[in-house]
């Protein structure tokens, strides 16, 4: 049986645009001076998961202005807050 995308239930493609947005913004704002650093974090965030609560912001953002870069901005601080107080 197959499990539906979640793209089938949001059926916003300006939203999966601004996802690849900030999946570009992930790995930008993942980049170290330090390679190694650079290295691990990037793994982390190309493993996927960690994406429910930007993704909840970027459908929020649709009812206001979902064309400004905040929605952007501040997801990579929500992964990063969402990885730490993980078990």
């Amino acid at each position: 049986m197959d499990t539906p995308s979640i793209k089938s239930f949001v059926d916003l493609p300006e939203v999966w645009d601004r996802m690849g947005d900030l999946e570009d913004r992930l790995l930008e704002v993942s980049t170290s001076e330090d390679g190694f650093l650079t290295e691990v974090a990037q793994h982390l965030i190309t493993a996927g998961g960690k994406r429910f609560r930007p993704l909840l912001a970027l459908l929020a953002a649709q009812l206001g202005d979902p064309s400004g870069t905040r929605p952007i901005d501040t997801a990579p601080r929500r992964v990063a807050a969402s990885s730490i107080t993980s078990s």
